[in-house]
């Protein structure tokens, strides 16, 4: 985080998971700690998880009292090898004694669309491996960049014998041109920085040395867009509201989100209030792209 000049944010910190801090341009920073005694890795742990939206809270209550002025986001790994190593299967089949995995459930997937429901531009610097979840997490943000000397990108769940839910699908495909998307789903590749900007995932590589100055860089110039939250919304919402929407109601359609007995973050209780409930983005541009009964009705009236 230091190296970022963020000043850190306590009410989003969670020490050795996840930092919140600000610069004096208006870039929020969110930085993956890997505390290597801890969460070397920055595995989607369940305090982990937490933390994340921890971080995402405190940002929406920041963009609350402040109406305008430049915004924007920048997530940032201090692992000097990975971005996020995903979920550890062990965890998930396995779960250390004491850990609610309902509860984490509910938690996880949501965490991956955050940086969709946030009102402000955001940017992902990939400094090492983004593997499974690490990955997914990586397709919500608005502009990402890769680190061009180590590291590799993949959603590697069909090797390990894992099978995605049909809205993680989504979001890959949200954030992946077709053929990459294909080859990710069905073989598990791994794609370096180069094949990744190839393949438009990624919009910018740099080397380690530069990656984060490339990242603050850019975080730095789309922060004058997040002076209009609500018009930053409007677009997000419209291009990639779909995606949060399905997430969201994929976990929360049944109303049983209550049932492990502990709230659920402030955030992300207010955004399945507006999102399953309120079905807000059910008439945006992404939903009716993603409708095919829509295009039929378009083609007969022609």
């Amino acid at each position: 985080m230091e190296a970022t000049g963020a000043r850190i944010l306590e009410a989003g910190t969670t020490k050795d998971q996840v930092s919140l801090g600000r610069t004096d341009s208006g870039v929020f920073v969110i930085s993956l700690v890997a505390n290597k005694n801890v969460n070397g890795e920055n595995r989607w742990t369940l305090a982990f998880t937490e933390a994340m939206h921890k971080a995402f809270d405190a940002i929406e209550l920041e963009l609350e009292k402040k109406e305008t002025g430049p915004a924007s986001l920048l997530v940032v790994s201090e692992s000097p090898k990975f971005f996020s190593n995903g979920v550890d299967t062990d965890y998930f089949f396995n779960p250390p004694e004491g850990i609610d995995l309902a509860y984490w459930n509910l938690l996880v997937m949501p965490a991956f669309i955050r940086p969709i429901m946030l009102p402000i531009p955001t940017v992902c610097a990939i400094n090492g491996h983004a593997f499974g979840a690490g990955l997914m997490f990586a397709c919500g943000f608005d502009y990402r960049l890769q680190r061009s000397d180590r590291g590799y990108i993949a959603a590697n769940e069909v090797q390990l014998g894992v099978r995605t839910p049909g809205p993680e699908f989504t979001l890959f495909r949200s954030a992946m041109p077709l053929d990459m998307f294909q080859q990710a789903m069905i073989t598990g590749r791994r794609w370096n920085a180069k094949e990744a900007l190839q393949a438009g995932f990624v919009q910018e590589i740099a080397s380690g040395e530069e990656l984060l100055s490339a990242a603050m860089k850019k975080a730095t110039e789309l922060s004058k867009l997040g002076t209009k939250p609500n018009v930053v919304k409007y677009y997000k919402s419209e291009l990639k509201g779909y995606v949060a929407q399905e997430v969201l109601h994929f976990i929360f359609g049944d109303g049983s989100y209550n049932s492990s007995g502990k709230p659920l973050p402030p955030g992300l209780l207010k955004h399945v209030n507006d999102l399953v409930h309120a079905d807000g983005y059910e008439k945006t541009w992404g939903k009716r792209h993603r409708d095919l009964e829509y295009f039929k009705n378009i083609k007969h009236k022609m």
